[in-house]
């Protein structure tokens, strides 16, 4: 028994979807995020008290936020949700709240590469690009900094990320690469 969640999107790009606190996160880069929480669809565009959540073709949780990645307007761009209100609540990452325009960092902007995946591995959070990779240093919004951790490797896809023995195996323009330990 199957049930029907969603429709109507773009068929032209590949929808991906992660489940991040107990609903299903889904992204294309073009049409607006959705979450699933096995009831109801909620699209977070900004209308209904919903957040206006970036459309980044690539998804994942780490450190209690959502990051998107590769997004319309810029493929070098990564976005976070926040876990704390301006007053200092707790939130969720579909909270209205939880996306100030702020959160953001660019990964390698300007070095002609695009995004290419956002995996975690080994509890750090890293950035595949088409002949790089970077990795996540920091421990909140005030001081993320993304760093050129390997210059000449990159990852062909975000699909071909595989965790394997707490190592990432992916498939780079040249070849299938594990990564390091």
């Amino acid at each position: 028994f199957y049930t029907f969640v969603s429709s109507g999107h773009n068929t032209g790009v590949l929808m991906r979807c992660k489940q991040i606190e107990n609903k299903m996160w889904c992204s294309n880069g073009i049409d607006p995020v959705f979450t699933w929480d096995h009831t109801v669809k909620t699209i977070l565009n900004g209308s209904n008290s919903t957040p206006n959540v970036p459309k980044g073709k690539y998804i994942e949780h780490y450190q209690e936020r959502v990051w998107m990645a590769n997004t319309p307007s810029d493929a070098s761009i990564v976005y976070f949700s926040d876990v704390r209100s301006t007053a200092g609540a707790i939130i969720a990452p579909d909270n209205l709240l939880a996306w100030p325009a702020d959160n953001f960092r660019n990964v390698g902007k300007g070095d002609g590469q695009i995004l290419t995946a956002i995996w975690k591995e080994n509890g750090q959070l890293k950035f595949g690009k088409e002949r790089s990779i970077y990795t996540l240093f920091g421990t909140n919004s005030s001081n993320y900094l993304p760093r050129l951790s390997n210059p000449n490797v990159g990852v062909a896809s975000n699909d071909s990320v595989v965790m394997l023995d707490n190592e990432s195996h992916f498939v780079g323009h040249d070849g299938i690469y594990r990564g390091e330990v």
